[in-house]
């Protein structure tokens, strides 16, 4: 029959172990969740370069379409 030390010692090894697991998954975790924030910056940053251009092709056709309403030009 086991002690009450016995259970007191198992309890120990298996929540020893059990950190030892959690330690070495969380780990893996927080390295893969790195890993995608980094390639998120990375495409958002990409993102940024091209946002510019977008909003001023957009600028300038509203400029245009007013001077030619209808996309015709005056005569």
């Amino acid at each position: 029959m086991l002690t009450e030390q016995d259970v007191d010692q198992i309890e120990q090894v298996v929540d020893r172990r059990l950190e030892e697991k959690f330690q070495m998954y969380s780990s893996r975790i927080m390295n893969a969740i790195s890993d995608v924030m980094g390639q998120l910056k990375a495409i958002r940053e990409s993102l940024d370069i091209f946002a510019p251009k977008v909003y001023d092709h957009e600028e300038r056709l509203e400029k245009l379409e007013s001077i030619h309403p209808g996309g015709q030009h005056s005569s």
